[in-house]
């Protein structure tokens, strides 16, 4: 790939966080030893492996951090903080970056010196949930109607759009699908996601980092949340691709996580009080529980009913503490 001049002057700190995916995560340096870009230096934090991810990571030129603590936002604190490069990139162990992702990275922050943090087309190589829900509503006359009712009240009729954070606390998914790389040039959007994206230091600084309530999920989306209602602008670049092979295993897709960070989400981020609002955030909060219930149906499997559980402990988890950084 021939190069694209820019200063590379900037240093750029790759955070990876990990936790026994030991092959996921050697897709994930492989890819990111390829970069076209020199000045960065690769942090992988591991939050206790038990696999061989310590003998895996002695064959490649990274940083490690270890840390014990069952929190991943909490690991995503140990990466920026320890990071001497003035921008902080993201990306998860089971995502691959283009080997042209950090210098797409750097280029976009020069030219749109106003955004506070960039990323790209997160390309889920396996449908996301509410993917799949389309899908199979516009096949099932059960779910038919729960599927309108959703992209016309909680969805706002955006489902596909980039980057959109409803009032309802949904999300469009248009990051994560192919047309997002058609875009023809960047646009800034109410979201990015932490599996691809890069944030200036200072903005995280200033900001206080993650908020360690979240233990999970949903991290980022507050973070999001925080940077627009202070002035800060996020930038999508189709320039900035990563591919997501989607592991579901791990915390982050246990349901009773899943349940108890987005009612953490919802009740802390957005307005429930307002009218305007409160409709399509409860709508979305009761659709988000009936999931679980239609999981454990369809799969047989009554752990899913654990997301309500999940839900319950995080109404009552940020009724019964102190919030983090607002």
């Amino acid at each position: 790939m021939s190069r694209i001049p820019l200063n590379e002057s900037v240093m750029v700190t790759i955070v990876v966080p990990t936790f026994n995916r030991c092959n996921d995560l050697a897709r994930c340096l492989d890819s990111l030893v390829q970069q076209t870009y020199d000045n960065f230096e690769i942090l992988v934090v591991d939050n206790g492996s038990t696999d061989d991810t310590p003998k895996l990571l002695r064959k490649y030129p990274v940083r490690v951090i270890k840390d014990l603590t069952r929190n991943l936002t909490h690991v995503f604190n140990i990466g920026w903080r320890n990071a001497p490069g003035q921008i902080v990139a993201w990306i998860n162990d089971d995502a691959e970056a283009t080997p042209s992702w950090i210098e797409s990275i750097v280029l976009e922050f020069e030219h749109h010196p106003n955004a506070s943090a960039v990323g790209g087309p997160t390309l889920a190589m396996r449908k996301q949930s509410i993917h799949e829900l389309h899908e199979m509503s516009h096949r099932s006359k059960f779910l038919t109607p729960f599927g309108r009712v959703y992209e016309a009240v909680i969805a706002e009729n955006g489902l596909f759009e980039i980057g959109r954070l409803f009032r309802s606390g949904a999300y469009s998914i248009g990051g994560s699908l192919p047309l997002s790389t058609k875009l023809k040039e960047p646009v800034f959007v109410d979201m990015l996601t932490i599996t691809n994206m890069a944030i200036r230091k200072e903005i995280l600084r200033d900001l206080g980092g993650f908020d360690e309530s979240f233990l999970f999920n949903h991290a980022d989306g507050d973070l999001f949340v925080r940077m627009r209602k202070s002035g800060r602008l996020l930038l999508f670049s189709p320039k900035v691709v990563v591919f997501h092979h989607v592991n579901p295993t791990g915390a982050v897709r246990n349901a009773r996580n899943l349940g108890r960070d987005q009612a953490y989400f919802y009740l802390k981020d957005f307005d429930h009080e307002k009218t305007p609002n409160s409709f399509p955030l409860l709508l979305n909060a009761l659709f988000f529980n009936i999931y679980w219930i239609f999981e454990a149906m369809r799969k047989g499997n009554p752990r899913a009913l654990n997301g309500i559980l999940g839900f319950a402990s995080g109404v009552m988890a940020y009724y019964g503490k102190s919030h983090g950084p607002s």
